[in-house]
């Protein structure tokens, strides 16, 4: 699954180069684990020919293999990485750094509902704590921070200082 999914990111980025795009930014390459980091060597060596790719090879989370991927067996590569407490945040953004993530992504939320009042609701991931350092960790080894949120709860997650 590991290779074919890299097969594909580098199939998809020379259609992209073909069809003019200058300029990649990829945060969605679940199942290649870092193999898609390598995708963009071609590119990265030669630095004056696009596409220029900024990834982030695997999302930090704070919960274990999605149940979509889960069904695909034990063996199956995934790219949440589980992630628990302040120093396990911080740590993974080491981790994603040292392989190459230029982006780190993690995901604010899960599991939606609306409520009587029409409101989209989510299960949050991380402690404002957790949040915080994932950013803090980010920004001190020069990196930009995306959020997956998508219920107003992980959207409010407070991933800033006050």
């Amino acid at each position: 699954m590991t290779s074919y999914r890299a097969i594909l990111a580098a199939r998809n980025a020379r259609i992209a180069l073909e069809h003019g795009f200058t300029a990649i930014r990829d945060l969605e390459t679940e199942g290649a684990m870092y193999a898609d980091v390598d995708v963009s060597a071609p590119w990265t060596a030669e630095r004056s020919r696009p596409p220029h790719l900024r990834l982030h090879p695997r999302h930090g989370a704070h919960w274990h293999v999605p149940d979509r991927l889960r069904q695909l067996g034990a063996g199956a590569a995934h790219g949440v990485q589980p992630v628990d407490g302040v120093e396990g945040a911080r740590l993974a953004v080491r981790q994603q750094v040292a392989h190459g993530a230029d982006w780190i992504k993690y995901y604010s939320d899960r599991r939606y509902y609306f409520t009587p009042d029409s409101v989209l609701h989510s299960w949050v991931n991380f402690t404002d704590d957790e949040a915080r350092a994932i950013v803090d960790e980010a920004h001190r080894l020069g990196r930009r921070v995306a959020a997956h949120a998508i219920g107003s709860d992980g959207m409010r997650r407070r991933s800033a200082p006050a």
